[in-house]
C-alpha cells in the first residue's frame, strides 16, 4: 500500500492527527473536562513535542488508519479500504496504528527492517494521546465507559501533581 501511495498525484492534509489531537482538547476544555492549565496544558505540550518529532520525519501519502479491519479479502487478494484518515505524513504513524490492534505477529514482520524504532515510537505515543482524549469524550457522552476512560489516560498522561 505504501509504495502504490508514494505516487498518489492528489494532495492530501498535512495536520492530519496533529489537528484531530488539537479538535479533541478544544472539545475536552470546551466541556469542562479538561483544565487547560493543569493535566490539559501538559497534554497539549505533550502533543506539540510529539507532533514536532514525526513533523520532522519523512513523509508520503498515507492510509492514516491502518488496521486489519480495513482490510478487505476479496478475490483478488488483499484490499485496502477507509481511507478517511488519509493524510500527508511518516508512514511509522500506520505501523503505529496497526501495532495498537494488540495483534503484535500481525504487524511484527512487515515492521521488522522497514520502520525505524525511534520513529515507530514517536508515533506510537502520539497516537496514544489522541486516543486518551478520544476515550475522554466517549465517556463524557457515555458515562459507562468513564472507568475505561480513566485507565487510558492513567496508562497515557500522569496527573499532574
Amino acid at each position: 500500500m505504501h509504495a502504490a501511495m508514494r505516487e498518489f498525484p492528489g494532495s492530501l492534509g498535512v495536520a492530519g492527527p496533529r489537528g484531530d489531537l488539537s479538535r479533541v482538547l478544544a472539545a475536552l476544555e470546551r466541556e469542562r473536562l479538561l483544565d487547560p492549565g493543569g493535566r490539559g496544558g501538559c497534554w497539549r505540550a505533550e502533543g506539540d513535542r510529539l507532533g514536532a518529532l514525526m513533523s520532522a520525519l519523512p513523509a508520503q501519502a498515507l492510509h492514516g488508519d491502518a488496521h486489519p479491519g480495513n482490510v478487505l479479502v476479496t478475490p483478488a487478494g488483499l484490499v485496502w479500504n477507509d481511507f478517511e484518515y488519509a493524510w500527508h505524513g511518516p508512514v511509522a504513524w500506520d505501523y503505529a496504528c496497526m501495532a495498537a490492534t494488540g495483534r503484535p505477529g500481525a504487524w511484527a514482520a512487515a515492521v521488522e527492517g522497514r520502520i525505524d524504532p525511534a520513529e515507530l515510537a514517536v508515533c506510537r505515543d502520539f497516537r496514544e494521546l489522541f486516543v486518551a482524549g478520544w476515550f475522554q469524550l466517549l465517556a463524557h457522552r457515555f458515562p459507562h465507559r468513564a472507568g475505561e476512560a480513566s485507565e487510558v489516560l492513567a496508562s497515557t498522561l500522569p496527573p499532574t501533581s
